[in-house]
């Protein structure tokens, strides 16, 4: 019979098939299919058109745009985000706050410690990165430029990560 504990790589995998459903649903299929299908819909009902003009006009009208968009915060926001630490830094500091008595050592032991670096997390944002790249970059030529960027950036960011800090 098997204990009912996890080890951290069970944990890190289960993050990860979790953050990937979640990522790709939130950021390749509502913004692909709710955003951009009512003017597709209304445009195609008032001048009726073949049914490859109305899969075009859902999918690749603003997609093209709205994925650079996507892509570009990911890449200068969320990078920034993540090399400044500012999520744990706002949790140690309400934490903080939060607490009246906090010896002074255990809070110096606390700063010394490095940050965590969820793996599962950025390897699932990164795939869904990957899947935009590899979905829409028929209808944006341009993306694959941005996606190229993204990349690299996240390359840097990640590799800072985890052996500096």
């Amino acid at each position: 019979m098997r204990e009912g504990h996890a080890t951290l790589g069970e944990t890190l995998l289960s993050v990860l098939r979790k953050s990937f459903a979640y990522l790709f649903f939130n950021t390749i299929l509502v913004p692909g299919l709710l955003l951009t299908s009512v003017q597709g819909a209304v445009g195609h009902f008032s001048s009726f058109k073949s049914a490859y003009s109305f899969l075009a006009q859902i999918f690749f009208l603003h997609t093209g745009s709205f994925f650079i968009n996507v892509l570009l915060q990911s890449t200068f926001v969320t990078s920034a985000w993540q090399i400044l630490h500012v999520p744990e830094r706002l949790s140690f500091v309400v934490s903080a706050a939060a607490s009246t008595m906090i010896d002074v050592k255990e809070s110096n032991q606390e700063r010394v410690t490095a940050f965590p670096f969820y793996y599962g997390y950025y390897i699932a944002l990164n795939a869904v990165m990957l899947n935009i790249l590899m979905i829409f970059c028929a209808a944006s030529p341009v993306l694959p430029v941005f996606g190229c960027l993204y990349f690299t950036v996240r390359y840097v960011v990640d590799r800072y990560d985890i052996l500096q800090v």
